[in-house]
């Protein structure tokens, strides 16, 4: 029982780190926008996304995850990017 418990406080402490590593990503990626030429439609689309993934299943959040920086390493840009730089197309 005792394992169960420990590893109930684990896995809680780790969730709750996970999501402020998240928020910080959400955060630091508002802010390079911000940087680069000014907060935009699809800089709120990405926050968006980011932010919606905070409270996703944990298996959704890493699959999207893991598919959003493979395609960002096959190509040199992220789908979240692609869907912020669309965004940004579409509302000029």
């Amino acid at each position: 029982m005792q394992i169960r418990r420990r590893l109930s406080k684990i896995l809680k402490l780790t969730s709750k780190v996970v999501k402020g590593l998240g928020a910080a990503i959400v955060a630091l990626t508002a802010y390079e926008d911000y940087n680069s030429g000014g907060l935009t439609c699809g800089t709120a689309a990405k926050v968006s996304i980011g932010g919606v993934l905070l409270f996703a299943s944990a298996p959704v959040a890493l699959e999207y995850a893991v598919i959003d920086l493979s395609w960002g390493l096959a190509t040199g840009t992220t789908i979240t990017d692609n869907i912020g730089n669309y965004v940004n197309q579409k509302t000029r």
